[in-house]
């Protein structure tokens, strides 16, 4: 009996991808590739087009273009996981965070600085890190494929190693920063103010988080671990004391109200801490689970990311065809 055909690998757009051999490396990374929910894929599809939307190479837009002047520019990847998702159970393997960033491109203007050989805008250094060792390696497997100086990998705690990171961007060039949290206790508040306080930026570091409310619940056994999580990711020890202060007990807390609370003060740390333009997004678009909260201090930034979180704008464009 013939052995089944292994399931090719495809791009966002449906074609095959045929850069990795087939064998035991292979193998590996098509086994660490993370399942992804229907909001899971929303939520790349919002960061290829916010990074930059390129329909058939036409003009295009998105964070790419609007930094098309720049001689350089750099992206982050705080929680990068393993390169590649899994479009549920079976699904074909597609590009995650790390792959989207590297791939990204729109084509260039008369103004445009630092293009890349093909005459097109990309990011001049991604920089990623990863906690998890086994995903670690297969994000270094599937980044092989690329020019090893447009990235760099770090393993280990992004609060940890966010000096290291920025460390090795140029404070002139725009950036944009993914932090994709599986859990709240990921993320350490003191970090994200020192990424807004960067020393000699014109313009602040440019954030989209994704911030996983919905999953405390099965956190809440134990209040006090609770809120000390909380006010590490939130950087507002006091007020989160307050929002769990008519609760005695786990049982008893009202999650359809904590919840929204808990976005809207983590929104009010992000403008706090110099960021003009705070938009929210919440995925699955019913009952959230998480909530994607992006942060610039730059209008078109804010523009750009409006029709993003949009997917009726996505849809119009043709830029999102997998969504269709």
């Amino acid at each position: 009996m013939a052995a089944p055909k292994r399931r090719p690998r495809v791009d966002w757009t449906g074609k095959k991808i045929v850069r990795l051999r087939s064998g035991p490396r292979y193998e590996q990374l098509h086994e660490v590739a993370r399942k992804a929910q229907n909001w899971s894929i929303e939520k790349l599809s919002i960061l290829d087009y916010y990074l930059g939307y390129d329909p058939e190479h036409g003009p295009g837009g998105g964070f790419l273009k609007a930094a098309q002047r720049a001689p350089q520019r750099f992206y982050v990847d705080g929680y990068s996981g393993p390169g590649h998702v899994r479009a549920g159970k079976g699904g074909p393997l597609l590009e995650g965070s790390p792959l989207i960033a590297l791939e990204a491109a729109v084509g260039a203007g008369r103004d445009a600085r630092g293009t890349s050989d093909d005459g097109r805008i990309r990011f001049t250094k991604c920089l990623f890190v990863e906690s998890h060792a086994r995903a670690e390696r297969a994000l270094r497997l599937a980044l092989a494929n690329y020019e090893s100086t447009r990235w760099r990998l770090w393993r280990g705690d992004f609060n940890a190693l966010a000096p290291d990171v920025f460390g090795q961007v140029n404070p002139l060039a725009p950036v944009f920063a993914f932090l994709d949290l599986e859990d709240l206790d990921d993320l350490d508040f003191a970090t994200i103010r020192s990424i807004a306080n960067l020393p000699n930026r014109r313009r602040k570091v440019e954030l989209l988080i994704t911030l996983p409310v919905g999953r405390l619940l099965p956190r809440a056994a134990h209040l006090p671990s609770l809120q000390s999580m909380l006010a590490r990711t939130t950087g507002a020890a006091d007020d989160v004391a307050a929002l769990f202060a008519p609760y005695q007990e786990p049982a008893a807390i009202e999650w359809d109200k904590v919840s929204p609370a808990l976005v809207e003060l983590f929104t009010r740390q992000l403008e706090a801490a110099g960021y003009l333009y705070v938009q929210v997004c919440g995925l699955p678009r019913t009952n959230p689970i998480f909530h994607l909260v992006f942060a610039t201090d730059h209008p078109v930034g804010a523009e750009i990311m409006k029709d993003a979180f949009d997917p009726e704008t996505r849809r119009r464009r043709e830029v999102q065809i997998r969504l269709i």
